[in-house]
């Protein structure tokens, strides 16, 4: 279905008081690929979470094409981090994204316990504003994605050094060998493609909703 006609649907099913940030939630819905119901989708009621939060915030956004929400309910061998166009109104794609060490210390791939503690190798979850770029100098990491957490339960983010960044535990090689990717220490870790393609989208103040 075309996202310009389920737009008029949707105006004419639910008139004028239905809110923007539900057709905005149905549209991103309708907009996923042809085939995504076979493969793992974001929340609805999370995804209209991360749709009101941008609207609250989207006067103060610097970038306001593009939003991410990382779903840690499943498992890390699936794509998670779901990468949202708010002007298209999709999500235009899917990645994985590794989880902390101290989430999963039995790795079997489920993120069970998060934490903003420093220390903790831990994921946060929350909100998260992508701030500036800059090269790592640890092996591996490379281009690199500042983030500042907007949460309680994120806000020692920055000083945590929480970015986005790549790895080795994250290619393809490494996830057909072992059948999973390997553990961060709390950052949101992609392979080193999906890495350049999340930072050219996200970077300059977008939101990230991660989410357990």
């Amino acid at each position: 279905m075309a996202i310009r006609h389920f737009r008029i649907q949707a105006m004419c099913r639910y008139g004028k008081g239905f809110r923007p940030g539900l057709i905005l939630l149905l549209l991103l819905l309708a907009g996923m690929r042809v085939g995504a119901a076979l493969e793992p989708r974001p929340p609805a009621a999370e995804l209209e979470r991360l749709v009101e939060r941008y609207e609250q915030m989207q006067e103060r956004l610097d970038n306001r094409r593009y939003a991410a929400l990382v779903n840690y309910r499943q498992p890390s061998w699936e794509p998670r981090f779901y990468l949202v166009d708010l002007q298209q109104q999709r999500v235009v794609e899917s990645y994985h994204v590794a989880h902390g060490k101290g989430s999963d210390p039995e790795h079997d791939g489920f993120a069970s316990a998060f934490s903003d503690r420093h220390g903790s190798h831990m994921s946060s979850v929350g909100f998260f504003l992508t701030g500036e770029t800059y090269v790592s100098e640890q092996a591996g990491h490379g281009l690199s994605l500042r983030l500042k957490g907007l949460s309680p339960s994120n806000r020692n983010a920055f000083d945590r050094n929480i970015v986005i960044h790549a790895n080795h535990y994250m290619e393809n090689d490494f996830i057909d060998r072992f059948g999973k990717p390997g553990r961060s220490h709390g950052c949101f870790t992609l392979k080193s493609d999906d890495r350049d393609e999340v930072i050219a989208r996200l970077r300059g103040g977008a939101l990230i909703y991660a989410i357990h």
